[in-house]
């Protein structure tokens, strides 16, 4: 039984000795595969990829192609050209350089890192590899045009240089933008071109510049610049979002860091203020907006910023039905539309006259809200403005006729009961019996019709929801009128006898 034992627990150890060189086998073919995974290979699949025109895509792969061979001069030639249509001309240069270093005598490498020094505004040392390049290649006519072409743009671009120190900028722009055509990566002239532009109030050209230069060659203050002008056109979060960019390259610098924490908090106050906006927060939202504003202190160059944030806080507190201050941000806001708001944030000009309207309307200014209705439907047409300018021309026709509500004293949404025991009340007080001298009598007699018509028109649903609509169905031109009985004949029918007195109407 034993000796059965040991012939299993044998069989079982060469088993597993068999997966294990199975296993191990495996893994060495895998692993050839890999080796054999070429310098070649690679370039194989990068010129693939650069016929399809996904230089990001082929990029690895040089990398790979150089890593298993190190030496080979072409191949960082080609990688030159992939970064080079990727705008990286500093990653060019290097490749370049690495290229000459291997193989000094390579013609090709030297005429592009020429061409590439141009570019990047390098000229002295374009020209040194321009006259190696002409000498090698007699011939080339267009090395030899960029040659003569160096001495032509060093003289414009001191004469740019000269421009900018007599402060004719207008003039320096315009003679920069053939020279910045020709040397598309000199961050030296894109600078000159974005600090003249700045002096031109061009802020936004500018800060193209200045993009194309963090782009070209990272570095902090072009990161810090560009926050500082994103601010002066009021784009704070975009402001935010470049001083950061400056901070990730230098978490301890000083500038850019006593610049990110205001901004970052008004950033905060403002997003919190159009979040509690589209969550119809209203009270919240004008809470954020104030708090906002308190950040800028008024600043007088911010005011597309401050009206963009008074736009909003006009459409919170409109919907909020908040008159007195409502009326008085909105009027600030559209004092201060003129400069235009930022996007992202502003409510639009016929939008925010809307809100004031919806303001007036509420007090009740049915004149001074249609007015307004009508102004905004003049700078764009709009179905809130007309709606609007409708129910306006109603509430002014409606105000001309009398307010069944406030002559029986009672809200529009009072019941039945309630419309009753008023009447009563108004009734007994204003019976014309009860009055004896003939201005107090008459004054009674018209006060008591009132009363009574309010009763009938109220307590009768629908002549009541005709009132409601703007209409007054007991007017001789409203084809609803009310048939006035008992009145007259015998009031007491209507509101009874008082403390035992009946009261009787004789005219």
């Amino acid at each position: 039984m034993r000796a059965v034992i040991q012939v299993d627990q044998h069989r079982q150890q060469i088993y597993s000795a068999i997966q294990y060189y199975l296993v191990l086998s495996y893994a060495f073919e895998v692993l050839g595969c890999v080796f054999t995974d070429t310098a070649s290979d690679h370039l194989e699949f990068a010129k693939k990829l650069l016929v399809a025109g996904k230089y990001s895509d082929a990029l690895p792969h040089f990398h790979e192609a150089i890593n298993n061979d190190p030496n080979n001069y072409l191949t960082f030639f080609k990688r030159a050209t992939v970064y080079l249509a990727l705008n990286r001309p500093n990653s060019a240069l290097d490749d370049l350089n690495r290229a000459l270093e291997l193989n000094p005598k390579f013609t090709s490498a030297r005429g592009q890192r020429a061409s590439l020094l141009v570019k990047m505004g390098s000229l002295d040392e374009a020209h040194i590899d321009y006259e190696r390049f002409i000498s090698e290649e007699p011939d080339n006519l267009d090395a030899a045009a960029m040659y003569h072409r160096i001495e032509q743009l060093k003289t414009e671009i001191a004469g740019v240089k000269d421009l900018i120190d007599e402060h004719q900028y207008d003039m320096a722009v315009k003679k920069l933008e053939p020279i910045v055509q020709a040397l598309p990566f000199s961050t030296e002239l894109l600078r000159l071109r974005a600090q003249a532009l700045q002096k031109l109030g061009e802020v936004r050209r500018a800060i193209s510049d200045y993009r194309t230069i963090a782009k070209l060659n990272v570095d902090t203050s072009t990161y810090l610049t560009i926050s500082k002008l994103s601010y002066q056109l009021g784009e704070v979060e975009e402001s935010l979002n470049n001083v950061r960019e400056c901070l990730k390259l230098d978490p301890d610098h000083k500038s850019c860091m006593e610049f990110y924490k205001p901004i970052k908090k008004l950033n905060n106050h403002i997003q919190n203020m159009l979040s509690s906006k589209a969550e119809k927060d209203n009270d919240e939202c004008y809470v954020h907006g104030k708090n906002a504003l308190r950040a800028l202190k008024d600043d007088p160059k911010q005011i597309a910023l401050i009206f963009s944030i008074q736009s909003v806080m006009c459409h919170c507190l409109s919907r909020a039905g908040d008159l007195k201050e409502g009326l008085r941000i909105c009027e600030e806001a559209l004092g201060n539309s003129a400069e235009g708001g930022i996007e992202g944030i502003a409510i639009d000009k016929p939008d925010i006259i809307c809100d004031k309207a919806d303001l007036l309307a509420d007090g009740e200014d049915y004149a001074e809200a249609l007015k307004l209705y009508q102004k905004s439907q003049k700078l764009r047409q709009s179905k809130r403005a007309r709606d609007g300018i409708e129910k306006m021309t109603k509430f002014q026709k409606r105000a001309k006729r009398r307010n069944y509500y406030k002559i029986l004293g009672v809200d529009s949404n009072a019941n039945e009961e309630q419309i009753n025991r008023a009447y009563r009340k108004l009734a007994a007080k204003w019976h014309p019996d009860r009055h004896q001298d003939s201005e107090s009598k008459k004054a009674a007699e018209k006060m008591f019709m009132d009363i009574a018509d309010a009763k009938a028109v109220l307590t009768d649903p629908e002549k009541r929801q005709l009132f409601d609509q703007g209409q007054d169905p007991l007017d001789p031109e409203s084809k609803q009128q009310v048939h006035r009985q008992g009145f007259y004949g015998d009031p007491s029918a209507h509101f009874g006898n008082a403390g035992g007195y009946t009261f009787r109407f004789n005219f």
